[in-house]
């Protein structure tokens, strides 16, 4: 499965992870609930995408090339976690007006999809170079990784560059 998604072709990637999107939303909502539990799944699909995507880059990264994968995994699972009970205890009837501790998980949760994006740009320019790379030199990639499944379609090639030399081994 990791493999698959940087040997991908970039309609592939749009595809299998637009489809499934699309699908579930054309779902007819009776209830609100229906629409909660929609939510909730389309927006876990999407960061568990970001998920085994980065994994993937980071098992071709170099071994001497030490990039920390564990502040990546932790803010996806705590995005995927806090959108999940955000969404359960939503009232449609309700105006919400965050003031408080709110205040810093929203801010924390702003941080979290930054650092995400950084740290895929950081990963796929330092597997692609075989070094450690500074903001500067992947400021554009980590921009492209924002656009999500947009920027796939400008960073999908670099990434079948990246399996062709991880996974050439693997072929024989």
């Amino acid at each position: 499965m990791n493999e698959y998604l940087i040997r991908a072709k970039h309609w592939q990637i749009f595809l299998s992870v637009v489809l499934p999107i699309v699908l579930i939303s054309s779902i007819p909502e009776f209830d609100f609930m229906v629409l909660k539990l929609k939510r909730i799944i389309i927006f876990t699909y999407y960061w568990l995408w970001v998920l085994i995507l980065g994994e993937s880059i980071h098992e071709c990264t170099p071994r001497r090339v030490s990039i920390n994968n564990n502040l990546f995994k932790i803010n996806i699972v705590f995005l995927i976690f806090v959108h999940g009970i955000a969404i359960a205890l939503m009232d449609p009837n309700v105006i919400y007006i965050f003031s408080g501790y709110w205040i810093l998980i929203i801010l924390y949760l702003v941080v979290a999809v930054m650092q995400i994006n950084y740290h895929l740009g950081k990963l796929l320019v330092s597997t692609e170079e075989k070094k450690w790379v500074p903001l500067k030199n992947h400021f554009k990639e980590s921009s492209l990784f924002f656009l999500g499944i947009l920027g796939i379609f400008w960073l999908q090639p670099r990434l079948n560059k990246i399996a062709e030399q991880c996974y050439k081994d693997d072929e024989l």
